[in-house]
């Protein structure tokens, strides 16, 4: 029976060389499957080169929809291509924690992870995922968001038609303004300003 081995290139191959004798190794670096001798191969490379070290051990088999075109964008070092992916979803959980902001505001626009990103740590990607994709928020998202420092962030909850009473009392005028807009508590701000 013939068994594999890694040849110069990295790959899995027959190894046609007599018992003992073979340039690639001995009994450990042979295999009876060429699966086998894949599964090793693959092993080398990560530890070598760090191939697959820094995808925290993300496959076809464990990811859904696994793409290993896109599954190299997400882990590029390229803002670019991490707005690729980040454009399809892929690999949002992973890219909504990307120290490149521009990657969180695409996520934000385009509606994925939105209660994640909600609770970003930059107002402008809070604001984005709200203005385009609210409708897709847990509530929870949104009270937080009625409470957030940035008056423009309370406003547009408030634009929303959504926690209202409590953007009534708002230090700022421009966000109580957006609920009077709203027609709501519309007396009690006559009082303020009357």
């Amino acid at each position: 029976m013939s068994k594999f081995h890694i040849n110069k290139h990295g790959v899995p191959a027959p190894c046609k060389a007599q018992k003992g004798n073979c340039p690639y190794g001995g009994d450990e670096q042979h295999f009876d499957t060429i699966e086998k001798a894949q599964e090793y191969a693959d092993k080398e490379n990560a530890e070598k080169y760090g191939i697959l070290s820094h995808s925290g051990g993300r496959s076809a088999e464990n990811v859904e929809g696994f793409n290993a075109g896109l599954e190299e964008r997400l882990f590029s070092k390229h803002v670019s291509d991490r707005i690729f992916a980040a454009r399809r979803g892929y690999g949002a959980e992973i890219l909504a924690k990307d120290e490149n902001k521009n990657v969180r505001l695409t996520l934000a626009e385009k509606g994925f992870v939105p209660d994640t990103l909600a609770q970003d740590k930059d107002p402008e990607v809070r604001e984005r995922v709200l203005l385009t994709n609210g409708d897709k928020l847990s509530e929870a998202s949104i009270e937080a968001l009625s409470n957030d420092e940035k008056w423009y962030i309370r406003r547009a909850v408030a634009k929303r038609g959504q926690h209202l009473d409590k953007l009534s009392d708002d230090e700022r005028a421009e966000v109580r303004g957006e609920v009077a807009l709203q027609g709501h508590a519309l007396d009690k701000m006559m009082i303020h300003h009357g």
